[in-house]
């Protein structure tokens, strides 16, 4: 899905990432997909991090965060279809400022990054 980091410009090696939070993109669902978007949206990243539904019938919104080797962070922002044949897309990504991205590394803690 990601090419390059948003924050460098660079290839991802060296880079880390993380899944914080996700949950069902439905119309039953609309109000608790809103809460989810508008966490992430004001950088309410502890209420963003309690989203953890998922249903496999259904398509998912998924928000992960990209540690850059530079010390920047990145929201990541991803549809994750349902459909088998169908590939998962980056709907919105954003550098965060210095601030942004050390309360989410707070939230997130040091033990739950991966490689890519």
């Amino acid at each position: 899905m990601l090419e390059l980091c948003p924050a460098c410009q660079r290839g991802l090696e060296n880079h880390r990432y993380t899944l914080f939070g996700m949950t069902v993109a439905s119309r039953e669902n609309e109000e608790r997909l809103g809460e989810f978007s508008n966490a992430l949206k004001t950088h309410d990243w502890s209420k963003a991090k309690e989203f953890s539904e998922f249903d496999g019938g259904y398509n998912a919104l998924e928000a992960y965060a990209l540690k850059c080797v530079s010390g920047s962070f990145v929201l990541l922002v991803v549809r994750d279809p349902f459909e088998l044949f169908d590939s998962s897309s980056i709907l919105h990504s954003e550098v965060l400022n210095q601030e942004s991205g050390a309360d989410l590394e707070t939230v997130l803690g040091a033990d739950n990054w991966r490689s890519l």
